[in-house]
């Protein structure tokens, strides 16, 4: 039975803070639940793990991370710390994106998100190596500028010292040589071994975004598209992370018009995300909680009171939902 303060709609809460200080102690309680479930006897694999089995377990961990982020989320509002808000709830976004789309596409989402874990590290492989060889290239170079210039430096040096009367050369300045080891404590055999036998492919979010939607139809979680997450994705993506101008011009403030100066601010004054970052990542938790421990038979009786009662009000164009519940 969910109690009356989960069934109502977070909407329904006017104040801001009356909606954060619901928001913190919802966050906790979808916290706990999950927590409670994925310690459970239920979530321990015998191994070696058939592929259904490592299908699952990976599917606990991205529930896990989704989870970890949540409550790096919470302590950041709470610490009014916007712009962690906002790194944090964008790689909620992603993290969630991900968990749903391995849950419900099942040992084929795994196998796809194996090969783009592998493109990463063969791309990192790669730059490493590249990196490496230049850096060799560059430090042979470098030495034999070195040598020439020492030998011409001597050479003047002598010229200068039997002709002391002489307007003295001035010697050449001696280039550096590349010290710069950053990468080289990498044991790159580590990386090259990693997921033997798989074949590199990246998966992009966007196509991702694209896989999800149509799943949604066809396995039934959802009614609508996805597109609209990955457009929200994007714009915290320009607001929060990225230093682009958008979010330096946040800093700025522009005084009135007939003093003509401008100043730089020690905080963002674009307003606080908290509350929708919150909103979106307890929301998008409580529903991926609801599919992945629920579909194992676990208790997700505060995820799916908070889905529900967290849903995005379709009405209201500013409300996102990656597929409309359906109890």
């Amino acid at each position: 039975m969910r109690s009356p303060r989960r069934a109502r709609r977070i909407s329904d809460l006017k104040s801001p803070l009356a909606q954060r200080r619901r928001l913190l102690r919802d966050s906790t309680s979808l916290i706990l639940e999950i927590d409670s479930e994925l310690d459970s006897n239920r979530w321990q694999f015998l191994r070696p793990h058939s592929p259904q089995a490592l299908h699952d377990l990976y599917d606990a961990a991205a529930l896990r991370h989704c989870c970890n982020l949540l409550e790096e989320i919470s302590h950041a509002v709470r610490a009014r710390q916007e712009l962690s808000t906002r790194i944090l709830g964008r790689a909620h976004i992603e993290a969630f994106l991900f968990g749903m789309f391995l849950h419900f596409a099942g040992t084929e989402g795994l196998s796809r998100i194996t090969q783009d874990t592998k493109a990463s590290d063969q791309a990192l492989l790669n730059q490493l190596k590249d990196w490496r060889e230049h850096q060799r290239t560059e430090i042979r170079r470098a030495k034999k500028r070195l040598a020439r210039v020492r030998a011409n430096n001597e050479r003047i040096q002598r010229r200068n010292e039997l002709d002391p009367a002489a307007v003295p050369i001035a010697l050449l300045d001696e280039p550096s040589i590349p010290r710069l080891t950053h990468g080289n404590n990498v044991v790159l055999d580590e990386i090259a071994a990693s997921l033997p036998g798989v074949v590199p492919e990246k998966l992009p979010l966007a196509t991702l975004i694209s896989r999800l939607s149509k799943l949604a139809g066809e396995v039934g979680f959802g009614t609508e598209q996805f597109d609209p997450v990955y457009h929200v994705y994007r714009i915290v993506s320009a607001v929060g992370p990225h230093p682009t101008l958008h979010l330096w011009g946040s800093y700025l403030e522009h005084s009135r018009e007939d003093t003509h100066f401008d100043r730089t601010l020690k905080h963002v004054h674009t307003g606080d995300s908290g509350n929708n970052s919150l909103h979106n990542a307890v929301y998008s938790t409580a529903m991926l909680a609801s599919h992945v421990v629920g579909d194992r038979g676990g208790t997700v009786d505060v995820a799916q009171a908070l889905w529900t009662s967290y849903e995005p009000d379709f009405d209201d164009p500013r409300g996102w939902t990656p597929g409309r519940h359906q109890p």
